[in-house]
């Protein structure tokens, strides 16, 4: 080599250099956050009490109604059957399923966990639970653990290695059940136990619980800890810079964790958002990839059927997967206490598909009379549809909409009109003869009723969840309202007369049918 070549190929070689390092810092992938696989919903309850949801009392509606506690009790395993079944045909693939449990306490949702199990009575409802989830036809469950009252690190002073120890031989006695579902899981250690740099018994709690399993199982069927992104002072500061600091801080903290105890973190986060998802996600972002970390997430909790959540979230830029969002059945309503508000999450907002093709949006509503501030209102149907003159008449967002056939439909709480797509323009248009409730061609947009309560004269259509929806091919024509059996625990009480315009006996009162008195 002489010497005028050698300052030549330096300099290539700096380049190539350069080049690669360059390369390394510039994110590999980007994608928009549409998810990869079809998600669904956190399925813990079959009901709640309606009559607390229309009160806006601010209770506790929900802890009767636990599906796992209550397995055994007489009509709530078809109930709940009945409800997976709706689930999937709507498009659901995947659910998440909570087991409250406490070693002092037993209620209609907390299974009580002395001594690290379950009574032998709850661990064969976990059993049926999930055998019936798979035979329904679900992809995966994400089994989530949450301790309260003396069992939840939270409530705790100081550090307690006995109840930790028993919230580990709990997991532990239960994985062979997870497992025996045989379908594709994955188990959260401890529902928003990811620690933050102020929470030094949390932290501690996770560190040993991570190591027994990873000693135990390894981590490939586990997400970890899953992370709450916010707090109630965060979520109501009025700066909103702050606004998901305390996501990245657990995030750092937990990498941190699971790099201390030798076996490094899962394979793939799960993160909790409610409001301000975007900002709280991109800031989990941003360190993550500071981090050069590009596992996938999971948004295991998030809002029940809400647009703005939707928009949230394909408004994200991020450099790995959103293998699946998981919807908690509370809406921004938050009705009852804010934590459900929702009969059982019969619809789904979140697939690809609808990210792809995002579903019109509801219109306004008129404000009920008899509404209470920072509430949820009772809704009450009017008596007769708004004439088209009256305001512009939205477009049906589906066919199924029109039951008679005369080209205008009942959407939304609002009239709606059907729309035929020829040449692009807008016409009303009657269903034909092959559109019936059971036909192929509508089966793939119109979600299935729930409940036979749901289509009170029989024509095969029903009303459900603020939508349209179809009573299953099997039914069609054989429901009449002398013969649709009333479920007192499922179908309530109406409130008012008012909800009863035609006077059949049922009425439509907060988004559900209800029986006159």
């Amino acid at each position: 080599m002489n010497k005028r070549t050698a300052p030549k190929i330096r300099n290539s070689v700096f380049m190539l250099f350069s080049l690669a390092i360059v390369t390394l810092m510039v994110p590999l992938r980007s994608y928009a956050a549409d998810p990869t696989g079809v998600g669904g919903s956190n399925y813990a309850w079959y009901q709640i009490d309606q009559a607390v949801l229309n009160s806006n009392s601010n209770q506790n509606c929900r802890e009767s109604f636990g599906i796992i506690a209550n397995y055994h009790q007489p009509n709530v395993r078809a109930t709940v059957r009945r409800q997976l079944r709706a689930m999937y045909e709507n498009g659901q693939r995947r659910l998440r399923v909570p087991i409250y449990h406490a070693t002092d306490l037993s209620t209609g949702t907390v299974l009580r966990s002395t001594g690290g199990n379950l009574q032998a009575q709850a661990r064969e409802s976990l059993a049926n639970f999930l055998a019936d989830i798979s035979a329904a036809g679900f992809e995966e469950i994400l089994v989530g653990f949450f301790p309260i009252s003396r069992s939840s690190p939270k409530n705790w002073q100081s550090y307690d290695s006995v109840a930790m120890q028993e919230n580990w031989n709990l997991i532990r006695n239960l994985r062979p059940i997870i497992v025996g579902a045989n379908m594709d899981y994955k188990i959260d250690l401890r529902n928003e136990g990811a620690a933050a740099s102020t929470q030094p018994i949390d932290r501690r709690y996770a560190s040993d619980i991570w190591s027994l399993y990873n000693a135990a199982f390894g981590k490939q069927d586990t997400v970890g800890f899953s992370v709450a992104t916010g707090s109630v002072a965060e979520n109501s500061s009025s700066d909103l810079s702050v606004i998901g600091n305390l996501a990245a801080d657990r995030y750092r903290v937990m990498s941190q964790v699971y790099a201390e105890t030798g076996y490094g973190p899962p394979a793939v986060w799960d993160f909790h958002a409610y409001q301000f998802l975007d900002l709280k996600l991109s800031r989990v972002e941003a360190a993550m990839t500071a981090a050069g970390d590009s596992s996938d997430i999971i948004i295991g909790e998030t809002f029940y059927q809400d647009p703005n959540t939707l928009s949230a979230i394909r408004s994200l830029r991020i450099n790995r997967n959103i293998r699946a969002v998981y919807a908690w059945p509370v809406t921004p309503a938050r009705g009852c206490d804010g934590h459900v508000d929702i009969v059982f999450p019969l619809q789904y907002l979140y697939s690809p598909d609808f990210v792809a093709q995002p579903q019109p949006q509801p219109q306004p509503q008129p404000q009920p009379q008899l509404e209470v501030a920072d509430q949820p209102a009772v809704i009450v149907m009017p008596l007769a549809p708004v004439t088209p003159a009256a305001r512009p008449i939205p477009a049906c967002s589906s066919i199924a909409a029109d039951t008679d056939g005369d080209g205008w439909g009942w959407e939304n709480n609002a009239s709606c009109r059907v729309v035929s797509a020829v040449s692009g323009a807008a016409e009303v248009s009657s269903p034909s003869a092959s559109q019936s409730p059971g036909s192929s061609v509508l089966n793939s947009a119109v979600p299935t009723c729930a409940l036979s309560t749901s289509d009170p004269d029989g024509d095969g259509w029903g009303w459900e969840n603020n939508a349209t929806c179809r009573v299953s091919s099997a039914a069609v024509g054989s429901i009449s309202v002398s013969t649709i059996p009333v479920d007192p625990g499922l179908v309530p009480l109406c409130v008012l007369s008012t909800s009863d315009p035609d006077g059949d006996g049922w009425g439509w009162e907060n988004n559900a049918s209800c029986r006159v008195r």
